[in-house]
């Protein structure tokens, strides 16, 4: 496998962004490579605790940008830093990139915990208001997001709150005022709406019955290095 340096990784990476996004963007090399550095320095270390050939090996963490995942996790980390330093514009660019070759709608302001791994989540939508914690593993076609909102208010609106170590199996949706604990994984088709799921459990089927089983092994000794 051949290493990928932070550089040609940089070059690459503003090659994909400028030739997707439709609109004239200002793109200032100085500012953007070192936004990229911080995050691809960030994403490479993250990468190093997961236990997965996919994201490590002993020599460490592993940046793919033909990996569609990894593209999408640099995407997002870099999106998200744009938008905390108020410039939307290339948020908005790179941001558009990681939709049209991730085919998944995760937009910057979302805030999502070390080491992120989308696994070939086509299809996906991910809250930006939701709240993520480490760990977080999304299949595809699963669905994070708000459940009732008309005739409400953006204050009003309930969005999930996702704990680490949490895979969301293929067709999953959490949904509503749900708080999902640590070290859980979510069966495929499982539909949470407004619910409480405890820590160390699989969960499994629609609310409001839901099928609760004991979790055991934990998702933190099978994901870090």
């Amino acid at each position: 496998m051949i290493k990928m340096d932070c550089l040609t990784a940089y070059n690459g990476f503003k090659k994909c962004i400028i030739a997707d996004y439709p609109y004239l963007i200002q793109w200032d090399d100085v500012v953007m490579f070192d936004i990229f550095e911080e995050c691809y320095n960030q994403m490479m270390e993250d990468h190093s605790h997961i236990k997965d050939p996919y994201y490590s090996n002993i020599e460490g963490g592993i940046i793919r940008l033909e990996f569609l995942d990894h593209y999408v996790i640099l995407c997002h980390r870099i999106s998200h830093m744009l938008y905390l330093n108020g410039m939307i514009d290339l948020a908005d660019a790179v941001y558009y990139s990681l939709r049209v070759r991730g085919s998944i709608d995760l937009y910057y302001p979302a805030k999502i915990g070390r080491c992120f791994m989308p696994g070939h989540a086509l299809c996906a939508v991910i809250d930006s208001h939701s709240t993520y914690g480490e760990f977080f593993r999304i299949g595809n076609d699963c669905h994070v997001g708000p459940y009732s909102i008309l005739g409400k208010g953006r204050q009003e609106i309930e969005h999930p709150t996702i704990g680490n170590f949490v895979s969301m199996l293929p067709h999953s949706k959490v949904y509503g005022n749900s708080v999902i604990g640590d070290n859980v994984i979510i069966s495929v088709e499982t539909v949470i709406i407004n619910e409480n799921i405890p820590d160390d459990c699989i969960v499994s089927g629609s609310s409001p019955n839901l099928v609760f089983q004991k979790l055991r092994f934990s998702n933190r000794d099978r994901s870090i290095n």
